[in-house]
């Protein structure tokens, strides 16, 4: 997180008129609990739900432009994953839009690389959802052609 938004972030619950209590309060819910991953998640949809109110420029200048070291090693791990399974960007793109509502649709095409189209889910889609998918997509069984072949051959 850059300096300027942790700052920012700050200024916004002192202007909250919280007493010292309360403040450190949610310090040790932040630390011991469960309420930084229901935070994480509520930011996630906020901002998802922005993205999709606001101009498109508006949304795009106030969206982080850099990635965690985190997601980022989190979306290479998946997509050396995918391609060691040999999975296709139509399969792909096609688990994905099956488990998208009309209203949850996003941007994704086939000229797109895999790892974009994976950052979009990441991007968009709450926690739960981005799992669910990204495990369908792992449990895809892609066999290479020509073992494919060989097998149906001696099947007979």
């Amino acid at each position: 997180m850059k300096p300027a938004t942790k700052s920012k972030l700050l200024k916004t619950l002192i202007t909250l008129d919280l007493p010292p209590s309360e403040l450190r309060e949610i310090s040790e819910e932040l630390l011991y609990s469960d309420l930084r991953y229901e935070l994480a998640d509520a930011l996630r949809e906020a901002a998802s739900l922005l993205e999709r109110i606001l101009p498109k420029e508006t949304a795009e200048s106030k969206s982080p432009q850099k990635k965690t070291t985190f997601q980022k090693k989190q979306i290479d791990d998946i997509v050396k994953e995918i391609r060691e399974k040999n999975v296709t960007k139509s399969d792909i793109i096609n688990v994905i839009e099956s488990y998208l509502s009309e209203k949850d649709k996003v941007n994704i095409n086939e000229k797109m690389t895999i790892s974009r189209i994976i950052e979009k889910i990441l991007e968009t889609q709450n926690k739960n959802k981005y799992n669910r998918i990204i495990q369908t997509i792992k449990n895809i069984q892609n066999q290479d052609p020509f073992l494919k072949g060989i097998e149906k051959k001696y099947e007979k």
